[in-house]
């Protein structure tokens, strides 16, 4: 599991031999991933997820402890549910942020251009921290 549903469920049949049901009003999804956004707290990742998912850039800076958007996009023919996992990248989450990288598909280290000390935080923390906690 995710951590995120589609609203399909898988049918009773025997393994290997599933069916999905989908439940009314919900799209057929073909295919499910899961992005993680890091990053040093500050730097920009829930603005980057926002305008992405919300086309609005948001006028205040609210610190995030966690936060999900999953949009469902159209790719090539394709149903897509892209879940978006916002991290803190506060200090004080440090235990907190991995729970959000099993099952991952895709993390995305972001810094500030503005703020050289979060750029030099991609390898002195991001990686070290990506690499310890995801196969």
């Amino acid at each position: 599991m995710n951590g995120y549903s589609s609203g399909s469920t898988l049918s009773d049949a025997p393994p290997g031999q599933g069916q999905i049901q989908q439940q009314p009003g919900r799209p057929v999804i073909d295919l499910k991933k899961k992005l993680v956004v890091v990053g040093d707290g500050g730097c920009g990742k829930t603005c980057l997820l926002i305008v992405y998912s919300q086309n609005k850039f948001p006028q205040e800076y609210v610190p995030t402890v966690f936060e999900n958007y999953v949009p469902i996009i159209q790719f090539e023919g394709k149903t897509i549910e892209l879940a978006l996992w916002d991290t803190a990248g506060q200090e004080e989450y440090d235990r907190l942020r991995p729970l959000s990288y099993p099952e991952s598909d895709v993390i995305l280290i972001c810094f500030a251009v503005d703020f050289p000390t979060s750029l030099a935080n991609v390898q002195d923390k991001w990686f070290p921290e990506i690499n310890h906690f995801c196969e």
